[in-house]
């Protein structure tokens, strides 16, 4: 049970536009702009759309070798994640 001072954080099988844009690192605008075209795979609920967890996993690994996020970068061929930090580092 939780009191009113708490809030309890609830796993979705969906993500929010927001969600995906600070996930990514990449502009709100350009999330709504892939989903309204139908390049990122996403449902509209209301006048908002909706992520699916594994389907945007698997368009991240369709759509690309790898992506960068945060401070690190995802190689799905070869699938490592490596710091940035570290790579500059080993140059």
């Amino acid at each position: 049970m939780s009191d009113n001072n708490t809030q309890e954080l609830v796993y979705s099988e969906y993500l929010t536009t927001h969600e995906v844009s600070r996930l990514l690192g990449v502009n709100l605008r350009t999330i709504e702009r892939w989903c309204k075209a139908g390049t990122m795979p996403a449902i509209k609920v209301g006048r908002r759309y909706r992520i699916n967890r594994k389907h945007l996993s698997q368009w991240i690994q369709e759509s690309s070798t790898g992506w960068i996020v945060k401070d690190y970068r995802i190689d799905f061929k070869e699938n490592k994640i490596k710091h940035l930090g570290d790579e500059m580092k080993s140059d």
